[in-house]
């Protein structure tokens, strides 16, 4: 029964570790579409309620990140993260005096950026 128990405890041990892992790339990605969206003036309410992120679920993530001893590339999605949402909260707040064109390319400069160094930092594991 003690057996049992513990093999439970591990398999759910197991799957947290795996979730946490995978969130961050499926909320840049969730990100990414929804500012494409907002771009062509789609609005997708569910995709904000889903995946929307703050800055306390990014520092929930970091936390996590660093408890459980991530590597530096999976830390880059929460990097990305942290960087989007920075200039989409100063965008909304202040503005940025750019076009809209021009702040979606920002954003996926930036994106191709931190992609750049996940793959840069995968390789070099």
């Amino acid at each position: 029964m003690e057996k049992l128990k513990l093999r439970k405890r591990s398999n759910i041990y197991k799957l947290f570790i795996g979730w946490v892992k995978i969130l961050p790339t499926i909320l840049v990605i969730f990100s990414l579409l929804n500012m494409l969206l907002c771009y062509n003036d789609i609005i997708v309410v569910a995709i904000n309620y889903f995946a929307g992120v703050s800055f306390l679920c990014i520092s929930l993530l970091y936390g996590l990140s660093y408890i459980l001893q991530f590597c530096k590339w999976h830390r880059m999605f929460i990097h990305y993260l942290v960087v989007y949402n920075i200039l989409s909260t100063i965008d909304v707040y202040v503005g940025i005096p750019v076009s809209d064109i021009q702040i979606l390319l920002l954003y996926l400069l930036l994106l191709g950026i931190f992609l750049c160094l996940t793959v840069y930092y995968k390789l070099n594991e």
